[in-house]
């Protein structure tokens, strides 16, 4: 697809500053060759269509002693508006909080956008909080809790929909050597029950589903030339009653040679989930560019080497070898990307030159 369109934007800011106070004003213009056309779906009934589009926003930052004020105001051409206003405090030393509210309306129109939200449309309206806490040299605390809303449809809810999450942390750090944190997660949404729609039901009922992760992962530095990480990590589903768990543990092991510039990256996944909906993400270290969260799911287990050479000061080679063995299947995969047999793996390699 590429140049299949041409894209013209051209915008201005103009900023004032004023002690603690700073605000400003954004206009952006963008125009497009050939026009867009929304998607066919009830929830992108809303979605920008046409060939030019043009966004104006407020924003302001004050501060006064310990709290942080922030917010913005944003229009579309069509008349429509998003808004967020935040505080934040540090009210005691090694405490911070935050609280922050957003309203966006169903029709507001955009080309970029990126806000601080669960999902940035559907007509959102919600309300984070967040905390951060050293409580000791070596305890840090870390939650937060957002509740939000649809006032539209939204993808996989035929209905206006509202959820909530809570996160809560706690990071150890033992000595130079040792760290490690735990982590526990849970979301509750309401999504699609499955049931049609028809003539004496024309809203589809919502189920609620509730989706649960609990983490601890630990990291030891035993050299300079060696490193050890370790992580379990536990997974739960429910929607309408209906519940399912899963489990990843992995070791990760990190060797630099000392004689030649070479680093290898090394790691071993044991994968049991009982389907895709437990699955678990897990960062995966990866050629320089490229950024790899693959889902892990079903009973598999996985491996890969990464291995870092610089042959020369300005000469990198980096390879990446991975592979995932699956336990309750005998065909990964459908359609033209289907794979007949248990195993799946792939091989990367890049050369990078800097001047």
């Amino acid at each position: 697809d590429k140049d299949a369109n041409r894209l013209t934007s051209m915008g201005a800011n103009i900023n004032y500053d004023y002690k603690n106070l700073s605000t400003g004003i954004t206009a952006v213009n963008y125009q497009l060759e050939l026009p867009l056309e929304a998607g066919s779906q009830p929830y992108q009934k809303f979605r920008f269509s046409g060939s030019n589009l043009s966004n104006v926003s407020w924003d302001f930052n004050y501060i006064f002693q310990d709290l942080n004020i922030y917010g913005e105001l944003a229009l579309s051409d069509n008349g429509a508006t998003a808004q967020t206003l935040g505080l934040q405090s540090h009210p005691a030393d090694g405490f911070y909080a935050t609280l922050q509210a957003r309203h966006f309306q169903k029709d507001y129109q955009f080309l970029y956008n990126a806000p601080f939200a669960e999902a940035g449309q559907y007509g959102e309206t919600g309300t984070y909080l967040g905390m951060q806490w050293q409580l000791f040299p070596w305890l840090e605390l870390k939650s937060y809790l957002d509740f939000y809303r649809f006032s539209w449809l939204s993808f996989r809810a035929d209905a206006p929909a509202h959820g909530r999450e809570f996160l809560a942390q706690a990071d150890f750090y033992i000595n130079r050597r040792f760290s490690a944190y735990f982590r526990f997660r849970h979301e509750t949404r309401q999504r699609n029950g499955g049931q049609e729609t028809n003539d004496l039901k024309p809203i589809p009922e919502l189920v609620w589903q509730q989706r649960s992760n609990a983490r601890l992962h630990a990291v030891y530095n035993l050299s300079s030339f060696w490193r050890l990480s370790s992580r379990i990590e536990l997974s739960y589903f429910d929607e309408a009653g209906q519940s399912e768990t899963g489990s990843v543990i992995f070791q990760d092991l990190r060797y630099r040679l000392n004689r030649i510039p070479l680093q290898l990256t090394t790691r071993l996944a044991l994968i049991n989930t009982s389907s895709f909906d437990t699955r678990i993400y897990a960062y995966e270290n990866d050629l320089t560019y490229a950024f790899s969260i693959p889902p892990y799911y079903g009973r598999a287990t996985r491996f890969y080497l990464l291995a870092d050479w610089d042959i020369l000061p300005r000469l990198t080679l980096q390879g990446k070898y991975a592979i995932s063995t699956f336990y309750d299947r005998d065909q990964i995969g459908s359609g033209m990307q289907a794979i007949d047999g248990k195993s799946v793996s792939e091989l990367r390699l890049q050369i990078r030159w800097r001047f």
